[in-house]
């Protein structure tokens, strides 16, 4: 490894004046010394002052809520969510009926098929878990949308 390759990593940290004091000295005295990272110090502030002209504009706070609130939003939201769970259950109905009643397949189907019964109940139960713990220290609970 070149000592170029240790300050290729902080150009972008001395463009964006986020080195320390002692960082900012040796970067400086080192770009005096070698042309290709003074080359590639250059190309990197003439992109970082293209892309600091691209300005972004945030939608006005009626736009996103009339978006959240929109019927349409929440019947899609909802609709996604029960169509997942709905074909997850009838799988898993499926593949319980087919196990318990037929009986006719190998072992292997039947250990996919539990696999896939537990996973989904693991996840289902550590997710609703996870979103109680969350709701009782979320700074924004009480944000209304």
């Amino acid at each position: 490894m070149s000592a170029c390759d240790d300050f290729k990593g902080l150009l972008m940290g001395l463009i964006d004046e986020e080195l320390t004091p002692d960082e900012t000295g040796r970067v400086h005295r080192h770009l005096k010394r070698c042309a290709a990272c003074r080359r590639e110090y250059e190309q990197l502030r003439e992109t970082a002052s293209k892309i600091g002209g691209v300005s972004y504009r945030e939608p006005a706070d009626e736009v996103l809520e009339s978006l959240w609130n929109a019927p349409y939003s929440h019947y899609t939201r909802v609709s996604g969510i029960v169509l997942i769970i709905g074909g997850w259950a009838a799988l898993i109905l499926y593949i319980l009926y087919e196990w318990i009643v037929r009986n006719s397949q190998g072992i292997f189907p039947k250990i996919g098929a539990a696999m896939m019964i537990v996973g989904f109940v693991i996840l289902l139960f550590t997710a609703i878990r996870e979103r109680i713990v969350k709701h009782k220290v979320d700074p924004y609970r009480e944000v209304v949308r």
